[in-house]
């Protein structure tokens, strides 16, 4: 494993907008191309901000940060940095490597979660997006949730980012599970929607394709090609939707629900 290290001097009165910062525009674009974060530390005196980042190796973490500065989501950091003025007053960086393999049994598996939606405008196609790491087939748009993010906030944030598309969202049709051989768990949950605006174009590096297109259940492998994704879309295409709910705590609250028939 490859570690990053990044430390940043704060004036302590800039800690709160800094974390903001952090958690809007730094951290989701480190997550959304693969960065893993062991931890973030600040001193008492909240004059220090310590990250620990972890990479497979060192190759890994240079095409991460390549992406990472493609993505127009970094475009958008700095300029909202430059709206913010002075954050920090100095930030350095080094690289660690481990001592040992510390990891028990009592450590929790990995646990990922994605998203993925069915997207119909009002001539009934479906919008597909192929990705460049799986250029074979087309897919649904969709991608990982970031850390703290709403499932329903997530689904719409990825098609907008992939294709440009802003959606209206009815429920969900289903949820996927996948686990690997080294114990990592994924879990998708597919929703479906409406188109309701946008320019459909690859807006992502890593989305190569995007367009809608005229789908059903014979001309299906035609365009996905996979047989996972394949049962995303047909599942899509044939399930009702069920009732999605979204509750915060502190205050406990509802914050978002869809396909509400009754109350």
């Amino acid at each position: 494993m490859y570690y990053r290290r990044k430390t940043y001097k704060i004036k302590p009165d800039k800690l709160e907008t800094f974390n903001a910062f952090f958690h809007e525009y730094l951290l989701p674009n480190q997550l959304k191309h693969g960065t893993e974060l062991i931890g973030r530390w600040v001193t008492e005196d909240g004059s220090e901000i310590v990250a620990i980042w972890k990479y497979k190796d060192k190759e890994s973490y240079e095409q991460i940060e390549a992406r990472i500065r493609r993505d127009p989501l970094h475009r958008r950091a700095q300029q909202k940095l430059q709206q913010l003025g002075q954050l920090f007053e100095e930030s350095k960086q080094d690289f660690l490597r481990p001592t040992g393999d510390y990891v028990g049994d009592s450590v929790k598996r990995p646990f990922k979660m994605s998203v993925s939606v069915l997207v119909t405008n009002d001539a009934g196609e479906v919008l597909l997006v192929k990705d460049c790491a799986r250029t074979d087939t087309w897919e649904l748009p969709g991608g990982k949730v970031e850390s703290g993010e709403r499932l329903d906030l997530a689904v719409q944030r990825e098609v907008l980012e992939e294709t440009g598309a802003t959606i209206r969202l009815k429920g969900v049709s289903a949820v996927y599970q996948k686990l690997s051989d080294s114990g990592k768990v994924t879990v998708t949950i597919t929703f479906q929607a409406d188109y309701v605006s946008g320019h459909i174009q690859p807006h992502d590096p890593e989305i190569v394709a995007a367009d809608f297109i005229v789908l059903d259940e014979d001309n299906l492998g035609q365009y996905v090609t996979r047989p996972h994704l394949q049962l995303r879309v047909l599942d899509a295409m044939r399930l009702p939707v069920v009732t999605f709910s979204s509750y915060q705590v502190t205050p406990f609250e509802l914050v978002s629900r869809l396909n509400v028939r009754t109350e």
